[in-house]
């Protein structure tokens, strides 16, 4: 699964992005990863129906337009790894820091 962070060029925007994508990237090491920054790859860029980065490309296709929560993107992505492998998937029973009863 390949995730493209369409990078913005704004500081806290990007900070922020930086960070959740390097706990994301921590937690699933498979997963394959580059930045692309609008402003020098419009080619790239000019194939999804946003404006104004950030967004997230996953396997070509646009999720987010944004930065997710953590939480959200880790689901959606183990969704889509699911999906691609023809099984359903239930975020709810993904969840790893759940107590146990």
């Amino acid at each position: 699964m390949e995730l493209v962070y369409l990078k913005s060029p704004t500081g806290q925007q990007h900070a922020r992005a930086q960070a959740v994508l390097a706990r994301v990237r921590e937690r699933i090491p498979e997963l394959e990863y580059r930045e692309v920054d609008p402003r020098k790859d419009p080619d790239y860029a000019s194939q999804f129906p946003i404006s104004h980065a950030p967004g997230l490309v996953v396997d070509g296709r646009i999720e987010y337009v944004g930065i997710p929560r953590e939480r959200m993107l880790l689901d959606r992505l183990r969704q889509l790894e699911a999906l691609s492998k023809g099984k359903a998937a239930s975020p709810a029973a993904e969840v790893e820091d759940a107590p146990s009863s």
